[in-house]
């Protein structure tokens, strides 16, 4: 029988070069259990909270080329975030969000099959620019060549749009479903 707190864990510094046990090793007991996994609602408001602060990092890293690749990361993830938080918020479950994977251009066209019409001018075409890089994780691992990609005024303009569109309809399942009590 294991205690209610799971088993004492081991690491490789518990037994001594002889497999003596080592008296300085540091017991540690952690309760095992299996990770909470958020209801769709939930996670679409996670999404859209996320993606915000994804885009405020990349904003914050400011203009200098010492962190390009990053910044550029940070508006993918957070495009990546709120076009998904809209496929849940819409009905959409998780399962559909693992087979987008980092594909921004199958995530605007699940959104735009559960009813995106996203207002802001030239989104598809910012969302279809990034979607390569994306795709291939060509800013996490930088993958070389020449970059030519739009401004991050132009993506935080079209970030906040679609944050501004999303967020609200995000909440607004969330509380349809676990309507606060009165």
């Amino acid at each position: 029988n294991s205690p209610p707190w799971g088993n004492v864990l081991a690491s490789p510094h518990d037994r001594r070069h002889d497999n003596e046990p080592n008296p300085m090793a540091l017991k540690v007991k952690i309760k095992q259990k299996a990770p909470t996994a958020f209801a769709d609602e939930a996670l679409s408001v996670r999404f859209a909270h996320d993606a915000e602060n994804y885009a405020a990092a990349a904003m914050a890293l400011g203009d200098g080329t010492k962190f390009h690749s990053v910044r550029y990361h940070l508006f993918c993830h957070a495009f990546e975030l709120i076009l998904k938080s809209f496929v849940l918020s819409a009905g959409g479950n998780q399962s559909v969000l693992f087979n987008i994977g980092h594909r921004l251009n199958d995530a605007l066209a699940e959104a735009v099959k559960r009813g995106y019409k996203p207002s802001y001018q030239g989104f598809d075409t910012l969302v279809d620019w990034l979607h390569p890089f994306h795709a291939e994780h060509d800013f996490r691992y930088a993958r070389g060549g020449y970059q030519m990609l739009p401004t991050a005024d132009d993506l935080l303009a079209a970030f906040k749009t679609a944050h501004a569109e999303i967020a609200p309809l995000a909440r607004a399942a969330y509380l349809k479903k676990y309507p606060r009590a009165s």
